[in-house]
């Protein structure tokens, strides 16, 4: 056998997995479809035709048309269809998931079918984020690719600051990867006593990736004038178009301490079990049209007890690492504490810094809440060697 074929045999299962639970809203156009999917299929019809080519979702300036592009090509072979529409979204969430199989067995040097299981929450999610990462609303799965990307690209800053330009411009969630390499870098600075030299060339590192981002942002800025933003025949600087993202982010912030305990309370109560699939509720609150309940009592309890083991076990082998004399300065492979920094710091910026209320229809705002048990699921796996513990902890997930 080739030593990668455990990878492709691992792939493969969860491609199927992808594809079973993509299948009810791709290839059935009418479960789960609405208006604002439908300007993105109108978007990617003018694109096929040569009559549009926007370069933000229509009627505003933020928010790159990337999924329009996407289908476009599709939809000029296929027809203008809802599945034609939704199959570059099914690649996408194929791709999300093969990266992340390969960076959890490159760097958290995991075996392929342990890399497998910690993926299943993303393979697999609750039917509510299921529905919503093949939804054609303009980003809502292309987050956890971009967060993917910034974690394989962290060392080189010119990649790096276009992965992130992209990224922030499609959807502003793309942030929160960089500023989870930007902790981790700073943790581990300050606690590996690194000399100066170490910390002028992180300095650098990130000066460069943000000369990127702003370069990035000035080709769009430059290429808006020329867009359609409106549909055939409009213009991107048009002065009745919304905002920048910019400008649009900042109105969506809202600092309010007194509401802070009735939002926690929220989150912990309803928002991450639904995350999770522990709230049983019926589909059409996630917009689905169909009578079909999904959620079990008790799940978001029992997957809070995984995630806690795994926060445990990282905290733990990560400390000894850090008493290890020849581990300074180590670049160890944290792959599962990133993915746990970038959802939870999604998910205390949607908790506790949005000016939305905390409910169903805004949970697309914290889908990268379910990196959290992923990257404490690796973490686990990298900290018990034990085959038994390993086997109870595989038993645990499935």
């Amino acid at each position: 056998m080739s030593p990668r074929s455990p990878f492709w045999l691992t792939a493969a299962v969860l491609a199927v997995l992808v594809l079973l639970r993509a299948f009810p809203f791709v290839w059935w156009p009418a479960t789960h479809f609405d208006s604002d999917q439908a300007i993105v299929g109108l978007m990617a019809k003018h694109i096929s035709e040569g009559q549009a080519f926007p370069l933000y979702f229509y009627g505003q300036n933020y928010m790159l048309a990337v999924e329009a592009y996407l289908a476009a090509p599709v939809m000029w072979v296929m027809g203008p269809t809802v599945t034609a529409l939704k199959t570059p979204l099914v690649l996408i969430n194929l791709a999300t998931v093969v990266l992340l199989l390969h960076l959890l067995i490159r760097d958290a040097r995991l075996p392929a079918w342990l890399a497998g299981v910690s993926a299943l929450p993303l393979a697999l999610p609750a039917a509510g984020v299921a529905a919503r990462v093949t939804e054609a609303n303009g980003g809502n799965v292309e987050p956890f690719l971009y967060v993917l990307l910034l974690w394989a690209v962290r060392r080189h800053p010119w990649w790096l600051g276009m992965v992130l330009g992209i990224g922030m411009l499609h959807r502003e969630f793309a942030a929160y990867g960089a500023a989870a390499l930007v902790a981790m870098q700073c943790m581990t600075l300050i606690t590996s006593r690194l000399p100066a030299p170490a910390v002028a060339a992180a300095v650098r590192h990130w000066t460069l990736a943000g000369v990127t981002v702003l370069a990035v942002r000035a080709v769009a800025a430059a290429l808006r004038p020329f867009a359609n933003g409106l549909g055939p025949g409009t213009r991107g600087d048009d002065a009745v178009l919304v905002a920048t993202m910019v400008e649009t982010v900042g109105g969506r912030v809202c600092f309010s301490p007194d509401t802070w305990p009735a939002r926690a309370l929220q989150l912990v109560s309803d928002h991450l079990p639904r995350l999770v699939g522990g709230t049983p509720a019926p589909l059409r609150d996630y917009g689905v049209l169909t009578g079909v309940y999904s959620g079990q009592p008790g799940l978001g309890i029992w997957v809070g007890l995984i995630t806690v083991a795994g926060l445990v076990a990282g905290t733990v082998h990560w400390w000894r690492r850090r008493q290890t004399p020849d581990a300074a300065g180590d670049d160890l492979p944290h792959i599962g504490g990133y993915l746990v920094l970038v959802g939870t710091i999604s998910t205390v910026v949607y908790g506790f810094a949005l000016c939305s209320d905390i409910r169903v229809e805004t949970m697309r705002y914290n889908l990268l809440g379910v990196l959290v048990p992923i990257g404490a699921i690796a973490m686990t796996f990298q900290t018990w060697r034990s085959p038994v513990a390993r086997a109870g902890m595989t038993a645990a997930v499935v």
